[in-house]
Parts: C-alpha cells; sequence; structure tokens
C-alpha cells in the first residue's frame, strides 16, 4: 500500500516539476496610437506541447480581450500587441497569461500621459493624388 501511495504521488508530482507559469510579463501602452504590446518570459523546451495558452486583456477591471493561443512564439518568449481604442490616460490595464500545464501570472499598468490627437502623434502621409517631384 505505502509503494502505491508513493508511485502514485510520485506520478503527480513528477509534471508539476515541468510546468509553471510565465516568469515575467510586461505590458507596455502606447497612448497615442492605442497599442499595447504583451511580452511574456515562459521557458520551454517545445513551444507546441508547454506555452501560454490563453491571454487576458482587462481594462478598468472589465475583461476586453481574451485570445487562446496553441504554441508560443520562442523557447523563452512570446509577444502578442493589441488595439485599444477606448483606453485613456488615467486608465489602469491588466493582463493576465496561463500557461497550458500550470500557473498563471499577470501585470498591471496605469497609462500615463496626455491624449496626442494620431494627426500629431503619426508622421503625415503624402496624398493619394500627389505627383512626386522629378529630380533635376
Amino acid at each position: 500500500m505505502k509503494k502505491t501511495v508513493l508511485a502514485l504521488s510520485m506520478a503527480f508530482a513528477l509534471p508539476l516539476l515541468f510546468a509553471h507559469p510565465a516568469l515575467d510579463v510586461t505590458a507596455k501602452f502606447m497612448l497615442p496610437t492605442k497599442n499595447l504590446v504583451v511580452v511574456y518570459q515562459h521557458p520551454v523546451k517545445d513551444v507546441k506541447d508547454h506555452y501560454i495558452s490563453e491571454i487576458k486583456v482587462e481594462l478598468n477591471g472589465k475583461e476586453i480581450i481574451s485570445q487562446k493561443l496553441s504554441v508560443q512564439d520562442t523557447q523563452t518568449t512570446g509577444e502578442v500587441s493589441y488595439k485599444i481604442p477606448e483606453a485613456k490616460a488615467g486608465d489602469k490595464i491588466t493582463v493576465g497569461t496561463k500557461c497550458n500545464k500550470m500557473g498563471t501570472k499577470k501585470a498591471e499598468l496605469t497609462i500615463e500621459g496626455k491624449e496626442v490627437p494620431v494627426k500629431e502623434a503619426a508622421p503625415a502621409l503624402p496624398k493619394a493624388n500627389a505627383v512626386p517631384a522629378m529630380p533635376k
């Protein structure tokens, strides 16, 4: 009986040694373009077998994005980006990651800065019907 309990305990504990949540989650929000970039550190041997399987984004406590993933970018990291047009200075963004084997990790940020119209933040594009100047 003791051997059976020990064997079952080992069978249950062994996978836990290799499963882990993301080591780090970094979120950065660019206010002028309303883009959120999330980078997670999650070292694994096989990106198709062990990966971050889900990412959730909350804006001021309300879930606005839920994405399922089936593979990780590299054996060490992954990156995703989202456009959040309703986000503004002072808002709180929470990003949660979930490992397909075990564990979760979150990152939080408060959007800082002042609103800058995209027109001022991005370089001007040439007009569609503009004719380029001919070199002399």
